[in-house]
């Protein structure tokens, strides 16, 4: 058994407008002021955006990734998308104010008008299948989970907002058995807020995220993304993170509830891997490098953080990723790092 190597989701740029085009004195900036109705019209944008998926697809297996994704090209922001596509009842032109990921900023928001619905058909799978068709590796999809969908909108009708994750998990769940039944194997729910609001991650919110996959077929991978918080700049002072030291139970759960995989931050967090010792079963997608450092990590750097999870874990629970989306590096940068990614994860293989 080997170590392999994935990314996370986004690339890092993409066919649309999207929230990581705002700059200050130079830096690539998450765009806090972003709006829906900003996304606009893109000309030929099924085009543009079918080209671009191969280009990034190809780029990705050509670095010798294993496991890659279409690079969210096609999104503007990695739950927005959903919303806009998938969810009846999220209005996108009816902002709220809303003071988002456990005070680290204020944002104004899609707001619930309406119970939440499924769109007519599922659609997913279709994404899915423009990326897998122009690959020679496997595809990861990507989907935002319940309580990030939640966190990132306005709930302006619900009395009970455990009514309104009930309905959120079963419009993810259809997507999720069509992409399934489509042939995907690496499926992907992005989570970071577990990490803001630990507790209820463990009252509710990792019981919502297995609910979404009932049904899989066994040769499902089931991930889940837990970074601490994208920042909101490259080269970040000040960004109030999610407290990493919520790791180790926030696992601990989605090992017993049956995940194959987690993505966690670990290049920025830096974390006590010691955790990794209480997981039967669950294998780690360990964030090797940084998303918003000019930093370029040597393979020997990581490939020394990966030989202490390795103390806990064995090869085939293994896999280096970057900690988050590449959306504030450019391409050169981006690339340099996932070469000494894959790179490191030969020296894992051929040495240890």
């Amino acid at each position: 058994m080997s170590v392999k190597t994935t990314v996370v989701g986004a690339w890092v740029e993409g066919a649309v407008k999207n929230w990581f085009t705002e700059e200050e004195d130079g830096r690539r900036m998450m765009g806090r002021a972003w709006r829906p109705n900003l996304k606009g019209d893109v000309e030929d944008e099924d085009d543009k955006v079918k080209r671009m998926v191969e280009s990034v697809v190809g780029r990705q297996a050509r670095l010798g990734l294993d496991v890659v994704t279409d690079g969210e090209v096609g999104r503007e922001g990695y739950y927005m998308h959903f919303i806009r596509n998938g969810v009846v009842g999220i209005d996108l032109d009816t902002l709220s104010d809303k003071v988002m990921r456990d005070g680290a900023f204020v944002s104004q928001v899609p707001t619930v008008m309406s119970k939440v619905t499924a769109t007519p058909a599922p659609w997913c799978y279709k994404e899915y299948l423009r990326a897998q068709s122009v690959s020679s590796v496997p595809v990861k999809y990507t989907l935002p989970g319940p309580m990030t969908i939640m966190d990132g909108s306005y709930n302006g009708l619900y009395q009970d907002q455990r009514e309104l994750a009930k309905d959120l998990v079963n419009i993810l769940q259809r997507e999720i058995l069509a992409l399934a039944a489509n042939g995907c194997v690496h499926i992907q729910l992005d989570e970071p807020v577990m990490m803001r609001y630990p507790d209820k991650a463990l009252e509710f919110g990792v019981s919502d995220a297995a609910a979404v996959f009932l049904g899989c077929p066994p040769g499902v991978q089931k991930t889940i993304h837990l970074c601490c918080g994208y920042p909101d700049r490259f080269e970040p002072v000040d960004y109030q993170k999610a407290d990493k030291t919520s790791y180790g139970a926030v696992l601990q759960a989605l090992d017993r509830a049956g995940f194959d995989w987690a993505s966690i931050e670990d290049a920025e967090a830096q974390n006590d891997l010691s955790f990794l010792a209480t997981l039967d079963s669950l294998g780690i997608q360990l964030g090797a490098v940084t998303i918003a450092r000019a930093k370029l990590e040597t393979p020997e750097e990581i490939v020394n953080r990966a030989k202490l999870a390795l103390k806990y874990l064995p090869k085939e629970r293994l896999m280096l990723a970057p900690d988050c989306g590449l959306g504030f590096l450019t391409q050169e940068l981006a690339e340099k790092k996932l070469d000494s990614m894959v790179a490191a994860a030969k020296i894992i293989n051929n040495v240890y």
